[in-house]
């Protein structure tokens, strides 16, 4: 049985507060985590107001500052998922079959994709 490596979690259809969120994502990164699962195509949604919405941004901090402590390997804003991007490029050399992502040079701001490991 072939090891998945790709998950997508539609953090969106939950209508989450920033709080919930980030308690869900984090949910998710553990799961995936034992599950051995490397990348996770979080959607959050872009926001209705133009501007991004407070779920969109409350999340993003939350994630990059899990990078920067090490609790995760990188990410990739959904509107930088390009393979002129080099976490993007780490992500690809470690999951191949991610180059069939719809996402992939579609600057996409309503997803984040995050590097477990």
């Amino acid at each position: 049985m072939a090891q998945i490596s790709i998950v997508e979690f539609n953090l969106e259809r939950y209508f989450p507060t920033v709080e919930q969120g980030i308690l869900l994502t984090n949910q998710e990164i553990t799961r995936c985590r034992k599950q051995k699962i490397r990348i996770i195509k979080l959607i959050h949604g872009y926001g209705s107001s133009g501007v991004g919405g407070n779920l969109r941004h409350g999340i993003r901090r939350h994630l990059q500052t899990m990078v920067q402590t090490g609790s995760l390997r990188g990410l990739t804003w959904g509107e930088e998922f390009s393979i002129f991007d080099e976490t993007t490029r780490q992500m690809l050399d470690a999951v191949p079959e991610l180059r069939r992502d719809s996402d992939l040079e579609r600057c996409n701001q309503g997803i984040t994709m995050i590097f477990v490991g």
